[in-house]
């Protein structure tokens, strides 16, 4: 294995980049990439969205950390491919990868995880968020040199309703406490 192999993240693809956002700040990879050393070179994207539930798995040895997308999918429409990228994470947390959901990742991580996703109960939640670390949070390696509150840019109907008993919280907001 190359050392290029083991320092790059592993960006799965579940959606693309809504066109406005699209316009100022490109796709996923350059949004990622962007805010990564190294850039989007170190980035290894993979698109989900061709795979069938009973799909091999995906080999994730190679990647030193694996990040999914966000997406317009919602998870309630149960496509082959969404039920496919529940077993690579389910597959990342047995291998206990480093491992970051953003927006519809985050939603595929709560099922893989053992937990519920659904319809938020206070509604949709669109635009700039302030998010507040959880204790957890704070002494989390990810979110540790994150200000307290921070804002996050957000769109989305789904939520983690009930956390998986892997699950913790590290970050919360008004209308979504599992942020």
């Amino acid at each position: 294995m190359s050392n290029a192999e083991t320092t790059s993240l592993l960006l799965l693809i579940t959606g693309e980049a809504a066109a406005p956002a699209a316009a100022v700040a490109g796709s996923f990879i350059d949004m990622f990439g962007a805010q990564l050393e190294g850039g989007p070179d170190v980035l290894r994207p993979y698109d989900l969205r061709h795979h069938q539930a009973d799909d091999a798995l995906l080999d994730l040895e190679p990647y030193a950390g694996i990040s999914v997308t966000g997406s317009a999918a919602m998870l309630d429409e149960g496509a082959p491919w969404m039920r496919y990228s529940v077993r690579v994470i389910q597959s990342a947390l047995e291998q206990e990868r480093p491992f970051l959901g953003v927006c519809f990742g985050h939603q595929l991580l709560g099922l893989a995880a053992g937990g519920a996703v659904g319809p938020n109960p206070n509604g949709r939640e669109m635009g700039t968020v302030e998010v507040e670390k959880t204790a957890s949070g704070r002494s989390d390696a990810l979110f540790a040199p994150f200000r307290d509150p921070f804002y996050a840019q957000v769109s989305h109907r789904d939520v983690i309703t009930a956390l998986g008993p892997e699950l913790e919280v590290v970050a919360t907001a008004p209308h979504d406490p599992h942020h």
